[in-house]
């Protein structure tokens, strides 16, 4: 089934997890139609979210998966890697498979940096706490010394 130009963007919209309210407001169109549109199976809405929401490691185990079938094919029968195209498909998922373990590392290694980066700023709101209170004590320590040398 072809999609309208607005039920890709209502889908690309849910997949981004927007509610169905938040669509039909942002593409200026009854929120009615938008629930349609999301329980129509035909227009894949529910698939597509699910797909948004895989990422490298999910994708590398399901591809993972298929592969160990088709090994596991071809150590029963070892004449199907003669044939060109499960040559080939072996070929294209390993290729496949060590590029999402590239990306899987990329993305453990910006997750990484994240938690480094927040745990220097709390260790920097630690520091900046510490620095005002010392800050503050000495406000006070003055204030009473002026005050004490007043009377």
């Amino acid at each position: 089934m072809e999609l309208t130009l607005e039920q890709r963007k209502a889908k690309s919209l849910y997949a981004q997890g927007k509610t169905a309210v938040e669509i039909a407001k942002e593409l200026n169109i009854g929120k009615s139609t938008i629930y349609r549109w999301i329980s129509n199976e035909e227009l894949g809405f529910k698939e597509s979210k699910k797909i948004a929401s895989f990422d490298a490691g999910d994708m590398a185990g399901i591809i993972d998966e298929s592969h160990k079938k088709l090994l596991i094919e071809i150590s029963e029968n070892p004449d199907k890697l003669l044939d060109p195209k499960t040559a080939d498909a072996l070929l294209k998922v390993s290729k496949v498979l060590e590029s999402l373990g590239q990306r899987k590392e990329k993305e453990e290694a910006e997750e990484q940096k994240e938690e480094e980066i927040r745990g220097v700023l709390i260790i920097d709101d630690i520091r900046y706490e510490n620095l005002k209170k010392k800050a503050d004590k000495i406000i006070r320590d003055n204030a009473s010394e002026i005050s004490g040398s007043m009377a």
